[in-house]
């Protein structure tokens, strides 16, 4: 099964063979911050802004793929608004008996799968 993140967003005929993060497009080979989403949930450009920062910094490379917790990431980043959410995401990922792979943050995202 896959985990799907709150308000993601998946691309109308995208495989998704990854769990796509939360506040996110993603379209099977990239995942990128879902500013329009955000914005009509009433967060900020700024508050956008925190969330890809993070994502870039904690996401964004290949070993996102098998990435299992972010706690020790959000306690670095302090009380972000977005923290309560990811928490809950990777709960729910930890639960899972046959855990996807994460779709890393950015693009383009290659298949782990497809790895030699």
């Amino acid at each position: 099964f896959t985990t799907i993140g709150s308000s993601a967003f998946l691309a109308m005929g995208a495989k998704v063979r990854l769990d796509a993060l939360p506040y996110c497009v993603f379209d099977e080979r990239t995942t990128v911050v879902d500013r329009v989403s955000l914005a009509r949930m009433g967060i900020s450009a700024e508050g956008a802004d925190e969330l890809q920062n993070f994502y870039e910094a904690h996401l964004a490379s290949d070993d996102a793929y098998y990435c299992r917790c972010v706690d020790q990431a959000l306690q670095a980043s302090g009380d972000a608004w977005f923290a309560s959410e990811l928490r809950r995401f990777f709960a729910i990922r930890a639960t899972m008996r046959d855990q996807r792979p994460l779709a890393r943050f950015g693009a383009p995202a290659a298949d782990p799968a497809a790895r030699g």
